[in-house]
């Protein structure tokens, strides 16, 4: 893929609220982060994010977050808009690229991926459905000091992808992102 780069506090791809992006049922987000410059403390590099605290305008969101030295990968679903159900994982920071992958299943699962495999899944509280918010649709920086970072080949579906699909999207695209 082409990819985009993200290098400043306020690079992002915002995306108006559209049709194709309030999915309410089954959700895949996928896609390539390399991360050369962690992120501030407190801050993150969304992967995908229809999520605003204003107005309570939470959907979903896959970012890669910095709490003061241990960065992790969030999945987050929002049910009502107000709260979310999260699945997490600590990451080893590296300036490599990754494939990163939230599945959601209503009533189900949050299910979260790291370069082909399973690294958590959430099955407490999970949502019955996506709250369909009239937020923007981001990719990039959060908007208040992100990292210099890549993205590539983002993927938001309103499918609920298996564990095997995930590792065919990692496995067959590796070979582009310099892993063998």
């Amino acid at each position: 893929g082409m990819g985009a780069s993200f290098n400043a506090a306020t690079d992002r791809i915002d995306v108006a609220d559209h049709s194709s992006l309030s999915i309410t049922g089954n959700l895949t987000i996928s896609g390539w982060a390399k991360i050369n410059t962690q992120p501030a403390d407190t801050k993150y590099v969304c992967i995908a994010r229809k999520y605003t605290a204003t107005g309570n305008q939470r959907s979903y969101s896959l970012i890669y977050y910095n709490g003061a030295g241990t960065y992790t990968l969030y999945g987050d679903i929002s049910g009502n808009g107000s709260t979310a159900t999260t699945a997490s994982f600590n990451i080893t920071q590296d300036t490599l690229w990754h494939h990163y992958a939230m599945v959601y299943v209503p009533s189900t699962s949050i299910t979260l991926y790291i370069d082909g495999k399973q690294v958590n899944q959430q099955t407490t509280s999970v949502p019955a459905s996506i709250f369909d918010s009239t937020a923007i649709t981001y990719l990039g920086s959060d908007g208040s000091g992100s990292a210099d970072t890549y993205l590539d080949e983002v993927i938001i579906e309103n499918v609920a992808w298996s564990a095997a699909r995930v590792k065919q999207q990692y496995t067959f695209a590796k070979g582009r992102y310099g892993i063998i």
